[in-house]
């Protein structure tokens, strides 16, 4: 009887100090406290409120998490919202090493992270991490990218899955294991093409698989495929990491498919997007394209035609002939690279998109022809800030001899 009653002043310690550390907790102090400690990591760019916190076992908890960047003005603008977050540490770091496990709640979708640290306090360094994320809302994500300095010109809705299983070192450059990504009930709203504004899809997208394996400074484009009613996107390469993620390098190809738009209110739109993609059309009736820039400065402007896929198929005879003929066919296609590069600079917009501006109301155009200066302006300073990021680096930017060059060496090995 003595022990059952020891047992019961123990039990209603517990239970009492239990309800008085949650009904005493001091929500907003914590709350100011994790503001500060943000502004303090990232020197003043990022900011946080909260609308509460709680404890969470032996960990924290909050709830309406919005996180915010300030742009070189000073303004303050939000790119990510979370409805619940926590944190919390495994009893089993006891026994072995740290083990601080995460979670966070969007929408309907969800992410859980296990990290498994190399040590404890502030020098405490992540060294294995795991992701698991479902359904995870893609339109949050896509203003999350923006956030960081990226311009993508599609507007998504639906979810993603995200799978991840990563060894971290001392460096972004010593990165090891696989990450990978699928869609769930993706679906395409709009879609921003030069020199012909913003178009309106509302296509689903059938298949979306994105899968990278990271492993000696590079992430290797294990697979890359995206598949809507209007176009296929085959997407290949690598990605060369950086100490500053930002300033990852990527080096992909990207092969496009257009689909058979009959039936769709766009059907008349497909003509002019060829003639517009007709630069970047290869012998198998693909368009191919280059990505190349930095990861946090990934611009539309970076999405080039490549032009190793147009490949001159003119016949090939046994002798010097084929010297011969190869040579010529050299000087004939860089000829036409430097018309199309003419071209383009001088007529950087064709007469059947002007012919469709004309046919738009005033406030569209006006619109328009906003949306295009800016367009314009913001290339300019990102084309200007990457010069200094590249100078810094390390690296050079070809020249239009250089151009020329690399054209005659790749008609070379064709031939």
């Amino acid at each position: 009887m003595r022990a059952l009653r020891w047992l019961g002043i123990l039990a209603a310690g517990l239970v009492s100090f239990v309800l008085v550390f949650w009904l005493t907790w001091p929500s907003d102090a914590v709350s100011n406290r994790i503001r500060h400690e943000v502004r303090e990591a990232s020197r003043g760019d990022l900011d946080l409120t909260l609308t509460s916190t709680a404890p969470q076992w032996i960990g924290l908890g909050g709830q309406d998490v919005i996180a915010y960047a300030y742009d070189a003005a000073g303004v303050r603008e939000p790119f990510l919202a979370v409805d619940a977050l926590w944190a919390t540490v495994s009893p089993w770091s006891l026994f072995g090493r740290p083990e601080v496990q995460a979670g966070a709640r969007l929408g309907e979708g969800s992410l859980d992270v296990d990290v498994t640290l190399d040590g404890l306090g502030r020098r405490a360094r992540p060294e294995v991490v795991r992701v698991d994320g479902n359904a995870l809302p893609v339109a949050d994500l896509l203003a999350l990218a923006r956030g960081g300095g990226s311009q993508i010109p599609v507007v998504a809705t639906g979810g993603l899955d995200l799978d991840a299983s990563l060894v971290l070192g001392a460096a972004w450059t010593d990165l090891v294991g696989d990450l990978s990504i699928q869609g769930r009930d993706l679906v395409v709203v709009k879609v921003e093409i030069p020199t012909m504004g913003e178009l309106t899809l509302d296509s689903p997208v059938d298949e979306l698989e994105i899968a990278l394996r990271f492993e000696d400074g590079t992430a290797d484009v294990v697979e890359g495929t995206i598949r809507t009613l209007f176009a296929d996107i085959e997407i290949d390469g690598e990605i060369t990491l950086a100490d500053r993620l930002g300033r990852s390098r990527l080096d992909l190809e990207v092969v496009v498919t257009l689909g058979d738009w009959s039936g769709s209110p766009l059907e008349s739109f497909r003509t002019l997007l060829e003639k517009q993609m007709d630069v970047a059309k290869g012998d198998d009736d693909r368009y191919h394209y280059t990505l190349k820039g930095m990861l946090g400065r990934l611009d539309l402007s970076d999405l080039r035609p490549d032009r190793s896929a147009r490949r001159v198929t003119t016949g090939r005879v046994d002798g010097p002939a084929s010297t011969t003929s190869a040579s010529d066919a050299a000087a004939s296609r860089l000829e036409r690279l430097r018309q199309r590069r003419e071209a383009r600079e001088n007529t950087p917009v064709s007469k059947e998109a002007k012919e469709l501006a004309t046919r738009l109301p005033p406030a569209q155009r006006r619109a328009q022809a906003a949306r295009r200066a800016e367009a314009r302006r913001r290339e300019a300073e990102a084309e200007a800030e990457e010069d200094e990021e590249l100078d810094e680096l390390g690296y050079a930017e070809d020249d239009e001899e250089g151009e020329d060059e690399e054209a005659l060496e790749e008609l070379d090995e064709d031939y």
